[in-house]
């Protein structure tokens, strides 16, 4: 099992006082959570992205600047991923604030709001719920590692086998030919050379087959999945939302645009609103899932989109 670093499992806190954060990371190391206070949100996303299992925040430290670029960093988060955030309210909260406060933090994904006054017991709570969900994201990352080492090894092997099986059969079933052409004449030899050809031919078949069938190509950036996708041509394509360079929108767009409907399209969001999903039917995707990906779905998705009939 791959080893969880200590700095992905502390918890980083942002507050527009730093009493509040002070205090705040008090009561979790009191309750043995390891905690961090950011100076302000540029620390704060860049803690992020070095590796954390939860951030904590107060509303008023999301001014909208500070929001966007949270939004930005969450947007590049991996396809395992989805960043628990728990968001402590600025004060006793109306109806009409509440609805202000969801609407501000509704595009920051997995979030968790608290009311205040709240007792030091009700942030431990919550904080320990959303380390537990962090830690099942990191379960699926390593099962993830490990499928795609396991695919790797794989690949490796397929191509051994490729050089082993196929060139020999090639070269087989040429010898074989040219010897019937040489031989016509001779009933009893071209009749030997049939039996050769008509065994190596489907095995030849069944090693294309095999090989073709295991094929996994990874992409580390929009680009380059473009670039993969046009050349290679696969039957599916598993993209990421928050892709380096271009994001996955743009790559649908031009996968779809230069292969139409040969290929398969599923998109991978941290966003599981109406308007995300629409997005991603605009772009031309089959099917969207929210991450953290439930991989037996992503599996029947694919199996019902390309197995025949």
């Amino acid at each position: 099992m791959t080893a969880v670093p200590d700095t992905d499992r502390r918890v980083r806190i942002l507050a527009a006082q730093r009493r509040d954060a002070q205090l705040a990371a008090s009561a979790l190391r009191e309750a043995g959570i390891a905690a961090t206070v950011c100076a302000d949100i540029a620390a704060f996303c860049s803690e992020l992205a070095a590796g954390a299992a939860v951030g904590l925040l107060t509303e008023t430290a999301l001014a909208q600047a500070t929001r966007a670029q949270l939004v930005q960093t969450l947007s590049t988060q991996p396809p395992w991923s989805d960043f628990p955030l728990v968001v402590m309210a600025g004060a006793p909260p109306t109806t009409g604030i509440k609805l202000r406060l969801a609407e501000a933090v509704g595009d920051l994904g997995n979030v968790t709001l608290l009311e205040r006054p709240m007792h030091p017991e009700v942030l431990v709570r919550a904080v320990r719920g959303a380390l537990r969900a962090r830690e099942r994201q990191y379960q699926a990352r390593g099962l993830l590692f490990r499928l795609e080492h396991g695919m790797r090894q794989r690949d490796q092997f397929l191509a051994t086998l490729g050089h082993e099986l196929r060139n020999p059969l090639g070269a087989i079933r040429n010898v074989t030919q040219v010897l019937a052409r040489r031989l016509s004449a001779d009933a009893e030899n071209l009749r030997h050379l049939r039996v050769v050809d008509r065994q190596t031919a489907p095995l030849a078949r069944l090693v294309d087959d095999l090989l073709d069938g295991f094929r996994v190509d990874v992409a580390e950036s929009g680009p380059e999945g473009v670039r993969q996708a046009l050349t290679l041509r696969p039957a599916a394509a598993v993209i990421d939302i928050g892709l380096p360079g271009i994001d996955g929108y743009e790559v649908a767009r031009r996968v779809r645009a230069g292969l139409g409907a040969e290929i398969t399209l599923v998109a991978l969001t941290g966003y599981g609103q109406p308007d995300a999903r629409n997005l991603a039917k605009q772009a031309g995707f089959d099917v969207s899932l929210v991450k953290p990906v439930d991989l037996r779905a992503l599996e029947a998705i694919l199996h019902r989109h390309l197995e025949p009939g």
